[in-house]
């Protein structure tokens, strides 16, 4: 191209532009403004000071382009071989471009004007959701045209810098040219540092137009983006696995759904999660080595990363926001106290989100009487017992079907969570409780019939002695050497103990059996069903194991070689 088609193409983008950028502030003001200003007037859905706050400058914005730089574009571009230049032009337009500096001051006054009154009345949230379903909008809010104003000046910057840039040094316009830009620069001076405010705000806009039938406000001037990124959430009742993306903001975590690309949008959000009250807790999982739990309030979920890194960097991150909004709450009840002049010098400031947000072993069973019922728990999953965790009778799925316990989160059967209770995290309706929370809610007398009895050895729960071992596993047991009929077990040596338990899954509370491990010869052999078998043999005892997983299966034996002989284990020399 020769360097007068390259001009010739920039000033054809600079009226392409111009013109989708008259039709933004015609929405804008003859659209928006013109009708929530005939509501305010004839019923009096707003104050008429509200509307200017919103919609101030942009009466004067809209006539300018569209009755004065527009046309002369138009028609300077109608005409451009006879006269091709556009210094002229942006020279007569630079001084009216002045009143942008107004309306972007008067920015984030109007942005929360607009949210203030989208709340408190219900005709002007109506209006505006009205017109921004017309086809026009492109599904876009008022706040999000809102900002076109104050991106326009700086893309007259850029438009000049890259006309000045490819003129010839000789051309006689240049110096004209070189001055409406160093015009256009001082003007863009303002937009540019709003833009620089603004860019968290246009972050909330982007992730807005991203999701679908979202029933909240998510642009919110207040609210800043701080991490997103695709994750993997495991079901609460199965464990099934699904992909999930989660976007998390200085006041909330989303966690949406992937969408198909014909639907128009990215992601359909399945979970909204305050950070009032949130914390982040360890999740021990043999399936999903990264895995951690995010508590809520109303609701729990557990997510697996793709690595550990990326796992530390979420935990973090989550973290680290619910620690700054703490420190936000704290910091507006100090503002609030001194204000009111209502507490004493040394009261200390409370705060509704938890001070104790941090990653902690996750409380499976033992959850403290108090909190109880206050906030939603981490549910057991099915696959995790296969008992109930009240009566310790094995379920079935005819006779004896797994409950969830909507306060402790535990795996019962049907005669142990008869009751039902309201819980403080959901108040709206009465939920399936067990017979340990129910009694623990209602101050009664918990009636333990082995109160002065010793337990017995099986009566030890694999989450508590998982929790302390050596080494625990998912392991194919059998006792029939010549079927192989093999059953998945959770296996554990305790620490301290150089015994093995059996467990039928990790959180059963209570062991299939144990076998002490001292005189057992351990010794490994070749089947078709897995990949890595081992055999311990003590007189005419005969104990089949088996893994797919040779680091697994390593140390077992070398653990069981130890325990053999007498010797103590130490997990830091099994995992060595």
């Amino acid at each position: 191209e020769t360097t007068e088609t390259k001009l010739h193409n920039i000033a054809k983008e600079l009226l392409s532009t111009e013109e989708s950028y008259v039709r933004v502030l015609h929405l804008i003001d003859q659209v928006f403004h013109k009708k929530v200003r005939e509501e305010a007037t004839q019923k009096n859905i707003m104050p008429e000071t509200a509307v200017n706050s919103i919609f101030s400058h942009v009466p004067a914005i809209y006539q300018f382009h569209n009755t004065f730089l527009l046309p002369q574009l138009r028609e300077r571009l109608a005409n451009w071989f006879a006269d091709p230049r556009i210094s002229d032009i942006m020279c007569r337009a630079a001084p009216f471009l002045k009143m942008y500096s107004l309306y972007v001051q008067n920015f984030d006054d109007a942005m929360n004007t607009i949210k203030t009154w989208s709340q408190k009345s219900h005709g002007f949230s109506a209006i505006i959701k009205s017109i921004q379903k017309l086809p026009e909008c492109n599904f876009l809010t008022l706040q999000h045209h809102m900002l076109s104003p104050v991106q326009r000046i700086p893309r007259y910057q850029m438009l000049l810098q890259d006309y000045v840039r490819r003129m010839p040094q000789d051309a006689t316009d240049r110096p004209e040219t070189e001055n409406a830009l160093k015009l256009i620069t001082v003007a863009a001076t303002h937009s540019n540092e709003t833009m620089k405010k603004m860019e968290k705000f246009h972050k909330l806009v982007n992730v807005f137009n991203n999701l679908a039938e979202v029933n909240f406000d998510i642009v919110d001037v207040s609210r800043e983006l701080l991490k997103e990124g695709k994750i993997v959430k495991i079901s609460a009742r199965n464990g099934e696995k699904y992909e999930r993306y989660l976007y998390l903001f200085s006041d909330m975590l989303l966690c949406c759904t992937p969408l198909g690309r014909l639907q128009g949008k990215s992601y359909k959000v399945t979970a909204k999660m305050d950070l009032d009250g949130m914390k982040v807790t360890e999740v021990r999982n043999p399936t999903s080595p990264f895995a951690f739990c995010v508590e809520g309030r109303q609701k729990s979920t557990e997510f697996s990363a793709s690595a550990q890194e990326d796992k530390d960097g979420w935990v973090s991150a989550i973290q680290d926001a619910i620690q700054q909004a703490i420190e936000r709450k704290k910091t507006f009840e100090l503002d609030r106290t001194v204000s009111n002049n209502s507490s004493t010098k040394d009261e200390p400031i409370t705060s509704p989100l938890s001070p104790n947000a941090v990653m902690t072993s996750h409380p499976f069973i033992d959850i403290e009487d108090a909190d109880l019922g206050t906030r939603a728990p981490r549910w057991i999953k099915d696959n995790e017992v296969t008992m109930c965790m009240c009566c310790s009778k094995r379920f079935n799925n005819l006779l004896r079907r797994r409950h969830h316990c909507r306060a402790c989160g535990r795996v019962v059967c049907s005669e142990c969570s008869e009751h039902k209770f309201t819980l403080q995290y959901d108040p709206s309706k009465s939920l399936r409780v067990c017979s340990t929370c129910f009694n623990v809610l209602t101050g009664r007398e918990q009636l333990d019939s082995t109160d002065g009895e010793k337990k017995g050895v099986l009566e030890v729960e694999a989450d508590a002695v998982s929790g302390n071992s050596v080494l625990s596993n998912y392991l194919y047991f059998t006792e029939n050497e010549k079927k192989k009929t093999w059953t998945k077990t959770w296996c554990v040596i305790p620490n301290d103990e150089l015994c093995l338990y059996f467990y039928g899954a990790l959180q059963d509370v209570r062991a299939q059996m144990t076998m002490p491990l001292p005189g057992y010869e351990v010794t490994q052999f070749q089947c078709s069903e897995h990949k890595h078998c081992f055999r311990l043999v003590q007189a005419r005892k005969v104990h089949l194991f088996a893994t797919d997983n040779k680091e697994v299966a390593d140390r077992w034996i070398y653990a069981i070689k130890q325990a053999s002989i007498g010797e103590d284990l130490d997990r830091d020399d099994v995992f060595r």
